[in-house]
């Protein structure tokens, strides 16, 4: 019996040129099936205004990028929050163009499409590199084809999981029998004493 939740932490890891990033599972047990997940990067880009301007001309890009790395994924199952850090807007013109970079949170959502099974061993942070290739790639054509930018890391994925159908469930199904079967045994008991 294990109580509590279970983290296992993602990590990419390059051998003779190959990258492998590792399965994670947050809070849910492993032959969970998955509803949605979440993941969050930042990215540093060039300055605050590019940095402002991506996050409010850019999304549909970034979801595409992300969708890209899930071959099960659509992109209408997408959601992405971009946001400028550090960017306010009593930051003046001056500072701006002083400081040498920026940094943008994207903050993603990922539902699973209806009529597909993932399991939350599946889930795996989308590896950073890739995703960068996959964005320079979205971009090109627009107004941010030539904008350098570099992506960190993705955090361990939030899953929101349907509890498993096999034996955890059979287990919690014979909990909640146990008290009847106390009750049933006593009322047989005592009409046995009564004969």
């Amino acid at each position: 019996t294990t109580t509590g939740a279970t983290t296992t932490t993602g990590a990419t890891n390059t051998t003779g040129g190959a990258t492998t990033t590792t399965a994670v599972t947050t809070g849910v047990p492993p032959d969970s099936t998955v509803q949605s997940f979440s993941t969050r990067t930042v990215l540093t880009v060039a300055d605050c205004q590019t940095a402002k301007d991506m996050a409010d001309k850019a999304p549909d890009w970034f979801i595409k990028a992300f969708a890209s790395l899930y071959s099960w994924l659509a992109t209408d199952d997408v959601k992405v929050v971009l946001q400028a850090l550090g960017c306010g807007r009593r930051l003046n013109d001056d500072l701006a163009r002083i400081l040498s970079s920026a940094t943008l949170a994207a903050d993603y959502t990922a539902t699973v499409p209806a009529g597909t099974t993932v399991k939350s061993t599946d889930i795996r942070p989308p590896d950073a590199s890739g995703f960068q290739t996959a964005l320079q790639s979205e971009l090109k054509g627009s107004q941010f084809e030539n904008t350098t930018l570099t992506v960190a890391n993705f955090s361990t994925p939030q899953i929101v999981a349907n509890p498993p159908a096999g034996p955890v469930c059979a287990a919690a199904s014979l909990r909640a029998i146990i008290p009847l079967l106390v009750v049933l045994f006593f009322v047989l008991e005592r009409q046995i004493l009564t004969r």
